[in-house]
């Protein structure tokens, strides 16, 4: 893609917000710790997906004994929020990502020296749509009809330009009950296939993904998209997220699978 020179002002502070949120590292800039392997020690993340997916990852069932997928898969269609990357969160936020499927599936990771860009930090935020008006595709964002192929762009370039692993994302569509829109941080992971080009497929940076948990819920769109209404409603409020995370880890580390009634 051709881009426009970017300001040395504005390069140099990119550059800043990047090692500063790479410095701090992402389980500090979470928050702390969160869930972990009993096997390695590797913190642990999970992505929800719909059952035809879902069931690759099963240990048990109908998939048994079959090739399991190598890591998580990496979404290259328009219309993600950060480009072509591997969706997913920490196990801080159990079932943040619920809406996208009943199928939770949680891998294990080393986050440790991934570049960082923190998109919910207002300065790193404002940093970017700089950046974006310094380049040509910038106006097929604003100005025309195809804003969803322009993001995947603008956003695949930029990571690819400064080189992030991570982008670190408040949620952009949610549920009142399963995802805190507030609190809750969304994670797109880069998958490289040399540097400076993103690959497809599945992200390996995601290890020993599986099956861990099946959620008893459906979702609808509403509000155009920007949020998503559980059919049944959970029956018991709040829902403790602390409380999932473990038995979520739980059945992880035992190769077993957890049920989140509604």
């Amino acid at each position: 893609m051709t881009r426009a020179l970017v300001p040395s002002a504005l390069d140099a502070a990119i550059y800043a917000t990047i090692a500063g949120a790479t410095t701090t590292g992402l389980v500090s800039l979470l928050g702390g710790t969160w869930p972990t392997s009993t096997a390695t020690g590797r913190p642990l993340f999970i992505k929800f997906m719909g059952a035809r997916y879902g069931a690759s990852y099963a240990v048990k069932g109908m998939k048994a004994g079959g090739a399991k997928p190598a890591g998580l898969f990496v979404s290259t269609s328009a219309g993600f929020t950060w480009g072509s990357a591997c969706y997913a969160t920490p196990l801080l936020y159990p079932v943040s990502t619920a809406i996208y499927g009943r199928c939770g599936v949680v891998a294990e990771a080393d986050p440790t020296g991934w570049r960082l860009f923190d998109a919910t930090d207002p300065t790193a935020q404002q940093h970017y749509l700089d950046w974006v008006r310094s380049q040509p595709y910038g106006r097929l964002l604003m100005l025309t009809t195809h804003s969803q192929l322009a993001n995947q762009f603008l956003r695949n370039a930029f990571r690819t330009q400064y080189e992030i692993d991570c982008v670190v994302f408040p949620p952009d569509e949610s549920n009142q009950f399963y995802t805190r829109r507030t609190r809750d941080k969304w994670l797109a992971v880069s998958e490289w296939s040399s540097p400076g080009e993103l690959a497809g497929g599945y992200c390996s940076r995601f290890l020993n993904p599986r099956l861990a948990v099946i959620l008893a819920e459906e979702f609808e769109v509403e509000k155009r998209g920007l949020a998503r209404r559980a059919l049944i409603g959970p029956t018991s409020l709040p829902l403790s997220h602390t409380s999932l995370a473990t038995d979520i880890a739980t059945a992880y580390n035992s190769s077993d699978i957890a049920t989140v009634t509604a």
